[in-house]
């Protein structure tokens, strides 16, 4: 234990204080506006583009009309099962693709 005290101070001796400098302010550039412009820019970019996303992919009007049907349909459901069977059913004539056209998948996979 006592080699490792030496060993440990001879090795903290290598080491010699200096002396404490005084402490200069840092230089701040003459003006940021030109970060705030960048970034500005950025945001703006961002944000078109993600509207843009928005508006390419599916009018934002449909969306809150699906939700305002998915509770209208749940409401429907919870009071009266039959009347929601009824309005899907009726729903799924009108919506989905008909498979007895002469397009329909069912005819394209029935001749094969």
């Amino acid at each position: 234990m006592k080699q490792q005290d030496d060993t440990l101070e001879r090795y903290l001796a290598e080491f010699r204080p200096r002396a404490v400098r005084n402490l200069e302010p840092s230089q701040r550039p003459a003006s940021h506006w030109q970060r705030w412009l960048a970034a500005a820019a950025v945001v703006v970019c961002f944000l078109g583009t993600g509207y843009w996303q928005i508006r390419r992919g599916r009018p934002v009007g449909k969306v809150v009309e699906l939700k305002s049907q998915t509770f209208l349909l749940t409401r429907i459901g919870l009071r009266d099962k039959k009347m929601l069977d009824n309005f899907l059913t009726e729903q799924s004539r009108s919506v989905l693709p008909s498979f007895q056209g002469g397009n329909s998948t069912l005819h394209v996979l029935a001749k094969e």
